[in-house]
């Protein structure tokens, strides 16, 4: 006779409550979406392979550049298939990004290095199938008081912009919407797991027609593990819908586990 598994309990200490989450493995993530930042850094060429693991992707070059972007999503409401959009609490999180290209049929992917979570539920995200995801994300921002400041976890990833005088525009996108077709066509992203011969896959949708706005004269400086950027290029979008797929796993070589 099979028992139902115990749901998960995990304390919010800023609402002081428990929530409980059944143990039900999570295909489907959705979110009602308040904002959404891409802050864009060209980064030399013979760095991909430190950046990217899987041999079957490439970068998706621009102006002669690997386009690695620091993903910022605020989030009113996120919940997982099975339970109501609404009852997601509002989180903040933000994604490290590197843009790739699958050389087995040419289609654009993403890697995604990094997950970072405001949300209460994010430590045990990866215990229902979703991802790995790093709490303790900090972000002060707002377009009334020009800035913008992330920092992760052990301030391994940190990202400052705000406006500057003389700043030249983009390179790489010289427009919001030549961004948005690109994040829109890069669907399928790859990322590394507790294994280092197994890759969990995630697909995301865009379910709105929301695009991105280039915030003219805005600049600043991304740091990652493998180097410090200036920016090139910092855009936002409003409101929206999106949804994310998680799929199976794949090997090195892009076979499915």
């Amino acid at each position: 006779m099979n028992e139902t598994p115990q749901p998960l309990r995990v304390y919010d200490p800023m609402a002081d409550r428990w929530w409980e989450v059944p143990a039900v493995p999570i295909t489907r993530l959705d979110a009602d979406v308040a904002e959404r930042w891409f802050i864009n850094v060209a980064v030399p060429p013979e760095l991909f392979p430190d950046l990217v693991p899987l041999p079957f992707l490439t970068p998706d070059l621009r102006d002669g550049k690997v386009v690695v972007s620091l993903c910022r999503i605020r989030m009113r409401h996120a919940a997982p298939a099975w339970a109501p959009l609404t009852m997601g609490p509002a989180s903040d999180n933000a994604a490290l990004r590197v843009g790739c290209v699958d050389s087995r049929d040419g289609s654009p992917a993403v890697w995604v290095d990094t997950r970072m979570t405001t949300h209460i539920l994010g430590r045990i995200l990866h215990t229902l199938g979703f991802p790995p995801v790093e709490v303790g994300l900090q972000i002060t921002t707002g377009i009334a008081n020009e800035h913008f400041h992330l920092e992760g976890l052990d301030q391994r990833i940190t990202c400052t912009v705000c406006p500057r005088q003389g700043q030249p525009p983009p390179r790489l996108f010289s427009s919001g919407d030549d961004l948005t077709t690109w994040v829109t066509a890069g669907v399928r992203s790859y990322a590394a797991t507790a294994d280092p011969q197994r890759f969990r896959v995630v697909d995301l949708e865009k379910g709105s027609p929301n695009a991105f706005q280039v915030l003219d004269g805005w600049a600043g400086e991304l740091h990652t593990p493998w180097g410090t950027w200036p920016t090139d290029g910092v855009y936002r979008t409003v409101d929206g819908h999106y949804q994310w797929r998680v799929l199976q796993f794949v090997d090195r070589t892009g076979t499915l586990l």
